[in-house]
């Protein structure tokens, strides 16, 4: 700290010298200082760091840019006001420009997606952002990236992230986001991604598209990619597929025609009692409107999954156990154990 206090205001001014290669130390020097802590950041925002670190992303030396891009990251991690003050700088119309396909290296682009993916998770700043294009912006770069064979994790990550922190938001976002017909395929080629957080974010942004309006659901289900994307979805995010069926049970069909209630068998193994909870809701609404799901659930050893959960210690999953073993699947002619054979329950 000490250092800080006694060299951030000549750092600062040489921000904005000639000397490229001390723009360029100064830049990532800045940056160190301004990852440590909020108090590194306060003293920093005190001695004006925000508008010079801003021109410098309008350097024509790649190296200043990335040293630049990674102090600024650091800098919006923190307080909202901080996010506030690089958009007042101008940062916007910059950040699209540099994270237009072509315009950067991927070294570039990949930290300048990290200032946009902090800026994006303050809500205040998102409509500033999408004013200047930016949703267009990112999905045009992650169709890009995912052609590539080996999907570049440092700049796919921030990318993804900063779309589902948008798509959160206002419907609207989630319109614009889908509108080029390009964003299912990316985000099939993701959640296939040797990478984990890349799927992990994939999940993310694919979740907040599905917890959107029926205009949402219908430009998915309409995309060539809908049935991989889905299949793949259903195994490792079953909230965007129970969002799906939610919509009616022409929707519910399409999900369940993609083999979901295999995977819906899986998830109520779970340890999770939230998930299975979620699973044993989509079992209960596919039995419910298409009784003919109820041989694929047999087939699958679904009612012994059932029978496991009846004593559950969690009410809830308890309560949904029984209700749907006593509903759909109590043979016909047994009672609840008071019959002169004094036997209980029998399942199909």
């Amino acid at each position: 700290m000490k250092v800080l206090k006694a060299s951030a205001a000549y750092l600062v001014t040489y921000l904005s010298g000639q000397n490229v290669q001390l723009q360029d130390q100064c830049a990532w020097a800045l940056g160190n200082f301004s990852g440590d802590s909020q108090e590194c950041r306060d003293i920093l925002r005190a001695q004006g760091i925000i508008v010079p670190m801003v021109n410098l992303l309008k350097s024509p030396i790649s190296a200043v840019v990335q040293s630049a891009a990674f102090a600024l990251s650091n800098l919006a991690r923190g307080e909202k006001v901080v996010a506030e003050e690089l958009l007042q700088a101008g940062i916007a119309p910059i950040l699209v420009n540099l994270l237009t396909p072509g315009n950067s290296s991927i070294d570039v682009a990949s930290e300048v997606a990290w200032v946009l993916s902090y800026l994006t998770s303050k809500p205040d700043c998102v409509p500033v952002l999408v004013s200047g294009g930016i949703i267009d912006i990112i999905v045009q770069f992650l169709g890009s990236l995912a052609q590539e064979t080996s999907h570049n994790s440092q700049a796919v990550t921030p990318m993804l992230r900063s779309l589902g922190n948008i798509v959160s938001g206002p419907d609207e976002y989630g319109i614009m986001a889908m509108q080029s017909g390009t964003l299912v395929a990316a985000m099939t080629s993701y959640l296939q991604s040797m990478h984990r957080h890349i799927k992990k974010e994939s999940l993310w942004v694919l979740s907040n598209l599905t917890a959107g309006p029926t205009e949402h659901i219908d430009a998915l289900i309409q995309d060539q990619y809908f049935s991989i994307t889905l299949c793949l979805a259903c195994n490792r995010l079953p909230f965007a597929c129970v969002n799906i069926s939610h919509h009616g049970p022409g929707y519910l069909k399409s999900v369940l025609d993609v083999g979901a209630m295999d995977a819906f068998i899986n998830i109520i193994k779970s340890p999770d009692q939230d998930t299975v909870v979620t699973g044993l809701q989509f079992i209960e609404m596919a039995l419910r409107n298409f009784p003919a799901s109820k041989e694929s659930f047999e087939a699958g050893e679904g009612v012994a999954c059932l029978e496991a959960l009846e004593y559950n210690c969690n009410e809830t999953i308890c309560q949904y156990a029984n209700e749907l073993l006593d509903t759909y699947f109590m043979e016909e002619g047994c009672d609840n154990g008071d019959s002169d054979g004094g036997e209980g329950k029998q399942w199909k």
